[in-house]
């Protein structure tokens, strides 16, 4: 697999200026950090109409919320948080909404836009073999750069148990890759 993407930094000061109503500051937000949020979406909903909502109604919460945003050290981990957050939220109201077959996800993935061969492969095989849990963490880490620390926080798990989740799901991806 390639090196991983260049982490988005984001200057906090951006949550004050969108709080007093910017837009343009929105604007800027929104293209820094569409792209991890994104991915993230895609890997919890396993669909992409879905995905592109749960992106939508991120940005509408991050915009509504911007003036109780409170230094994390990474905004994108407040940000994904918001994400993942919005996604139980709609799950538990949508406990028997169904989930697509992989063979049918296959088609929703954009996979034509991942170049790198190696990298469209194991994110294939992210998508087949592992759990929605070990995808997030996988997802956030490997492809948006996110320190294990700030994953701990993302999914409200303690390190240890990131760690272990996060090494069980590798563990499965090899497998399959070897099969």
């Amino acid at each position: 697999m390639s090196k991983t993407k260049a982490r988005v930094i984001i200057d906090e000061a951006i949550f004050q200026r969108i709080a007093a109503g910017d837009s343009e500051a929105m604007r800027k937000l929104y293209e820094l950090s569409y792209k991890p949020i994104f991915a993230l979406a895609l890997s919890l909903t396993r669909n992409y109409e879905d995905a592109e909502d749960l992106l939508q109604e991120t940005f509408i919460k991050i915009s509504q919320g911007a003036h109780l945003y409170v230094s994390y050290g990474n905004p994108m981990a407040w940000m994904m948080k918001i994400a993942r957050n919005l996604w139980i939220s709609k799950n538990r109201s949508e406990k028997n909404k169904d989930v697509l077959p992989f063979s049918e996800l296959e088609n929703e993935i954009p996979f034509e836009q991942i170049t790198q061969v190696e990298d469209r492969m194991a994110i294939e095989n992210l998508f087949r073999v592992l759990n929605e849990e070990e995808r997030t963490l996988i997802v956030l880490h490997l492809v948006e750069g996110l320190k294990f620390r700030e994953l701990s926080t993302v999914v409200d798990k303690p390190l240890g148990t990131v760690l272990a989740k996060y090494n069980r799901g590798l563990k499965k991806m090899k497998k399959a890759i070897e099969e």
